[in-house]
């Protein structure tokens, strides 16, 4: 499971490079005031204050049972590394804990114990506590993974983020803790998260939920919560955009669109929220500058060349093709597809040597050893061809 952002794909933005953000008026203090007090959501005016009680929930607390789980598998006594291996295998394994991986479930800690599922943010905050509880050094990773042109849709740009759990060990090299390594490669940015901004990552997910259902009161005390915890998580404020868009609340929407915004890096979500404010309530001039930005943002996409790539491939385009495909490698050379279609390509237009080549690049760059194993065979096939 990934955290959350709506419109896009339900998923959290990640840029891939440098990207400008669109050069926009100040959001109203007075407007995101308004936004983060909620008083839409209530019978109450505007001027008056909401007390409302917001959601205190601590997803890394352990019950007692969850406790002596943790150490009756992974017992002090043991090393460091053996007490790692054997925690994961008490809790993965089908005869113990059993814990299955389920991308849509946002658990507490102790909800996922309980219900033996979980998805990577909640599989991530089990496990470190369970490990603090056994005395491992253990720290949230948060994984960007680059934006994907979904292959199924080929209208629709998804963009991911993933969470794991890095372990510190003593004389060994760290280790990192996955419930899904089908979505990690050690190739991708990754950076340490705090205990604070996983709790808002949590809450964030639920207010995604719960507007998902049309609780609106629940789902906005979720990201109300969430951005205490973390007030410069700029998708968080982007998906209070989209709450309030969706209750017809538009000056509270572009406040929370235009907040998002405002923390440096580009936030393609928000900034596509904005632009359909701004196309619906005639303020062209505005909408053009927001819509030029995610221009500028798209042409720095690799999975849009990668995507534009294939559509020119299966048109037989080699040419088009070929001149997409090398302006993805150029933007990201470390997903080993983008050279396996180029290799493609190479063969198609009888360039043997350099489809070797962009094989055995895609075999060096690949990290798993079924996916290593594929291009070795192809490899193998187009060596022996004449």
């Amino acid at each position: 499971m990934y955290y959350r952002q709506l419109v896009v794909s339900l998923c959290l933005c990640l840029i891939a490079g440098c990207q400008t953000t669109p050069d926009i008026a100040d959001t109203s203090p007075e407007l995101l005031k308004r936004a983060l007090a909620g008083n839409a959501f209530s019978q109450k005016p505007f001027n008056e204050n909401v007390d409302f009680t917001l959601p205190d929930e601590d997803p890394f607390a352990l019950t007692d049972e969850m406790k002596l789980f943790a150490q009756h598998y992974a017992p002090k006594t043991m090393s460091a590394h053996f007490r790692l291996r054997q925690l994961v295998w008490a809790i993965m394994n089908p005869n113990t804990l059993g814990l299955d991986y389920n991308p849509s479930a946002t658990y507490t800690a102790a909800e996922s114990f309980a219900r033996r599922e979980a998805n990577c943010l909640s599989f991530t905050m089990l496990f470190i506590s369970m490990a603090e509880e056994v005395g491992l050094k253990a720290e949230l990773n948060d994984v960007a993974i680059p934006p994907t042109w979904d292959l199924q849709d080929g209208n629709r740009l998804v963009y991911y983020r993933h969470v794991n759990a890095l372990v510190k060990l003593p004389h060994y090299q760290d280790m990192v803790v996955d419930i899904n390594m089908e979505d990690y490669n050690e190739n991708y940015e990754q950076s340490t998260l705090s205990k604070a901004e996983a709790e808002a990552l949590y809450y964030n997910n639920r207010g995604v939920e719960a507007m998902n259902n049309q609780a609106f009161t629940e789902s906005f005390l979720y990201f109300k919560k969430a951005i205490l915890l973390s007030p410069t998580t700029h998708f968080i404020w982007s998906n209070l955009g989209v709450l309030y868009n969706r209750t017809n609340q538009k000056d509270l929407a572009e406040a929370s669109f235009k907040h998002a915004l405002s923390f440096g890096k580009f936030e393609p979500v928000a900034a596509s929220n904005l632009a359909r404010i701004y196309e619906t309530s005639d303020r062209e001039s505005e909408a053009e500058v927001i819509q030029q930005a995610l221009k500028n943002f798209h042409k720095r996409n690799p999975y849009l060349q990668f995507k534009r790539a294939l559509d020119s491939q299966q048109q037989s385009d080699n040419e088009k093709a070929l001149a997409h495909v090398n302006k993805a490698i150029k933007l990201f050379d470390k997903d080993h597809r983008f050279f396996y279609l180029r290799a493609q390509i190479y063969a198609s237009l009888g360039m043997k040597a350099k489809a070797t080549e962009d094989l055995q690049t895609a075999e060096d760059i690949a990290l798993k050893a079924d996916e290593k194993e594929i291009y070795q065979t192809k490899l193998e096939r187009l060596a022996a061809l004449h």
